[in-house]
């Protein structure tokens, strides 16, 4: 298995992504960051830390994948053809 970049993708028109999957990625790579920091701090920061682990990961998807049509986030649920 290669890792996805830029060059790997030809052309995309229709870009579908499972959230859930990345939240879940996103919230491990937070806690394996720092364990002991993430237990210490409020609900609120742990939420806002996800949260922009998140933005940035589907931006860095985004800066790889360039769909010229349609992008489909879906957070609740699989997305549609999945």
């Amino acid at each position: 298995v290669r890792p996805l970049s830029k060059d790997s993708i030809a052309y995309v028109d229709h870009f579908y992504l499972d959230a859930n999957q990345i939240i879940y990625r996103c919230r491990e790579s937070l806690q394996l960051l720092d364990t002991t920091k993430i237990e210490g701090q409020k609900n609120e920061e742990i939420e806002t830390q996800l949260i922009l682990s998140v933005f940035e990961y589907i931006e860095e998807l985004l800066s790889i994948v360039s769909p010229s049509k349609t992008l489909f986030i879906a957070f609740d649920g699989v997305p549609p053809r999945a």
